[in-house]
Formats: C-alpha cells, sequence, structure tokens
C-alpha cells in the first residue's frame, strides 16, 4: 500500500463506509447534517477516514510523538483517495491550531502538515494563518466530553477573515472550507473552530479528520 502502510497493516485499518454527522456522530449519506442535528453544531458535514485504532492509531501517534512526519503524507495520500467527490473542490483547507506554547513544545503543528499536504494532493489553496488558538487549554484527550466543550470554548480566534472574504470574492460564491485536524472523538474541536469563522464569514465548513476515535 505505501512505504509505511503494507498490506497487512491496510487489513487493520477500519474505514468508514459513509461521512459522519458532525453533531451526533452517525453515519450519513452525502456530505451534511442529520436535519435534527444542525442547530447543535457550526459544521456542515465531516468525513472521517477511520477509527482510531490499527495501522490508523499507529501512524498519528509516531508521526505527534516520534517526529515521523513522512508518515502524515502517507496517510494524507490515503485520505484524499478515499475523500467524497464533493469535498475535492473545496476553496479552501485550513489546519486546527494549536496554542502557540504547545507548538513551540512540539515543534510543529500535525494538522498544520496534513493541510498542506492534502492542499498539494488536491491542488487547495490551504490557509494556515487565519484561525488561532487564544488560550491555553488542557489537552482533550484527559478529558470527559462535557468538560471538553467547557475546556475549548472561546478558545479560537479567526484573526484574518479579510483573507477568507477576498477569496470569497475571488471566487464568486461561499466559501466551501476544509477544516482539518489528525483524530477527533467528540468533534468539540472541530466544531469551536467553525463557530470562530463563522462569527465573521459567510461560509459552509466541513471536518475532515484521519482517525475518529470514541
Amino acid at each position: 500500500m505505501g512505504k509505511y502502510i503494507c498490506k497487512d497493516c491496510e487489513k487493520t485499518i477500519r474505514f468508514f463506509e459513509f461521512p459522519l454527522c458532525p453533531a451526533c456522530g452517525y453515519a450519513i449519506s452525502p456530505v451534511g447534517t442529520h436535519p435534527h442535528c444542525q442547530r447543535s453544531t457550526s459544521l456542515n458535514g465531516l468525513f472521517a477516514l477511520a477509527h482510531h485504532d490499527g495501522a490508523i492509531k499507529t501512524l498519528i501517534h509516531k508521526a505527534k510523538y516520534q517526529d515521523r512526519f513522512a508518515m502524515l503524507q502517507e496517510g494524507t495520500t490515503i485520505l484524499a483517495q478515499h475523500l467524497p467527490t464533493e469535498l475535492k473542490t473545496a476553496d479552501v483547507i485550513i489546519p486546527v491550531p494549536l496554542h502557540p506554547k504547545r507548538q513551540r513544545e512540539r515543534g510543529f503543528n500535525q494538522s498544520e502538515i496534513l493541510a498542506k499536504a492534502l492542499g498539494k494532493e488536491l491542488d487547495i489553496p490551504t490557509a494556515s494563518k487565519v484561525l488561532k488558538r487564544t488560550r491555553y487549554t488542557h489537552a482533550q484527550m484527559n478529558l470527559k466530553r462535557e468538560e471538553r466543550l467547557k475546556n475549548l470554548d472561546g478558545a479560537f480566534e479567526l484573526v484574518n477573515p479579510d483573507i477568507l472574504r477576498a477569496l470569497a470574492q475571488q471566487r464568486g460564491h461561499q466559501l466551501r472550507i476544509l477544516l482539518i485536524d489528525d483524530v477527533t472523538t467528540t468533534r468539540s474541536t472541530l466544531n469551536e473552530c467553525a463557530k470562530a469563522i463563522k462569527k465573521h464569514v459567510r461560509c459552509k465548513i466541513y471536518g475532515i479528520v484521519l482517525a475518529h476515535g470514541k
């Protein structure tokens, strides 16, 4: 399959058969939000490549904590192959930002690496500097669902809305944005980012992740 994911590894990947509703997390097709869920999320849709286990979980962990950036490229190639056709013509890709302190500690933002790699695969521009994490938050993985939602409330800000407005004017239509992260569980990070963007720009935002966990 690739340099880092062999055929045996591929067998451990549990791909999602359909996009997911960004509010409830259940399957939906085509990409969108269940009618009764629309008031519960700022996202217009969500695509997760696979469940957060097997080779995908290993790939994300090694890329994030062992600086194996090339593994993210391979994961992005697979992501691009499986991405629904209607999302492959989006206008711009925005990565979920890290707080500056955490990015200094880690030395990179894995979501930005994913965004740039996916942008290259699909020939879609990336906008890495328009969204900012303004508040340092606790790691989401150690928190319960209610704590995760409270932890992220107001943690993001759209700092360069004119960049997106200019792009919308250039394209002549409402922007379709791909908001990318490596993994999501409650979808709260993606939702807070989308909420921050939509405060300033009329657009449709679709969350894109390599993995969705429980």
